[in-house]
């Protein structure tokens, strides 16, 4: 019974012609961080992440320099002290270099911030894109080929140059578009 049932599966795949109208897969490839630094937006953001960057890289080192000073004094002075001043010296170390660690760590948490918010507000505008130029070409997927993906599961080892729609994307993503009629 059951080797009958086989067979005539079988027969029916093997003589059953295609279904014909399967559509023809359309493949479509994208390089997600090449789209987001290279939009207008995406530069935008680039250039004030690097001035926050640059302002509290010169915030902390300030504090640095204190920290540096106030030690290179204790050092310098640690054998002229009394044993109160040295040991008062040292606790006030402590609490400076307590609060350029704490300080170092709550910049590092608002950069990641700032560029989280940054970038998640472009990529929700590059998505709708990507769909949006996924659909007019009758794009079947869109796969991700960012050099960050590689080596993780689902990444695109090698692709036809041909299949990437990145700088379409960006092209769509600044405004810009092939009809005169239209401003840039």
């Amino acid at each position: 019974m059951l080797k009958r049932a086989f067979i005539i599966a079988i027969s029916a795949i093997t003589l059953c012609p295609p279904h014909g109208s399967a559509a023809e897969l359309k493949i479509g490839v994208i390089d997600m961080q090449r789209a987001l630094g290279e939009t207008e937006d995406g530069k935008d953001a680039l250039q004030k992440l690097k001035a926050k960057l640059d302002a509290d890289y010169k915030v902390l080192q300030a504090k640095q320099e204190e920290l540096k000073k106030l030690e290179d004094e204790i050092a310098q002075q640690g054998y002229m002290l009394s044993e109160s001043a040295k040991t008062q010296k040292q606790e006030k170390l402590r609490q400076m270099a307590r609060e350029f660690e704490k300080a170092r760590e709550e910049k590092n948490k608002e950069f990641v911030e700032a560029q989280k918010e940054a970038t998640g507000k472009i990529l929700k505008k590059l998505d709708e894109i990507i769909k949006n130029h996924a659909s007019s070409e009758g794009l079947t997927i869109i796969f991700e080929s960012s050099p960050q993906s590689k080596g993780m599961q689902g990444s695109v080892v090698w692709y036809d140059k041909k299949l990437d729609v990145t700088d379409k994307v960006i092209e769509l993503y600044n405004g810009a578009t092939t009809d005169p009629k239209k401003p840039r």
